[in-house]
């Protein structure tokens, strides 16, 4: 199957999300016990990973779409090619 669009938007949330520098600031937060700032940028390191998993979702529902679409084109061009295979059968 071709390559869709909705995969490399996928592949792009995961590359483009950059909580893992959140939650390296939040540990070194933790390891000078400031109780704030380690929640501060753990808060901010959540949210960019609940934003992350969104996208993901909705490019998995996206490709799951497409391939439903796909998987309509390769019927329709079966059942094309049968009518057409039927109808040389009935000229000779």
């Amino acid at each position: 199957m071709e390559q869709v669009p909705e995969a490399q938007k996928f592949v792009e949330a995961v590359q483009k999300n950059d909580a893992a520098q959140n939650m390296q600031n939040m540990s070194q937060s933790m390891k000078q016990q400031q109780q704030q700032g380690a929640m501060k940028e753990g808060k901010v390191a959540a949210s960019k990973l609940n934003s992350m998993l969104g996208e993901m979702q909705k490019q998995q529902m996206a490709l799951r779409g497409a391939d439903n679409d796909a998987i309509k084109r390769a019927m329709k061009r079966a059942i094309e090619d049968a009518n057409q295979l039927s109808q040389i059968r009935k000229n000779c």
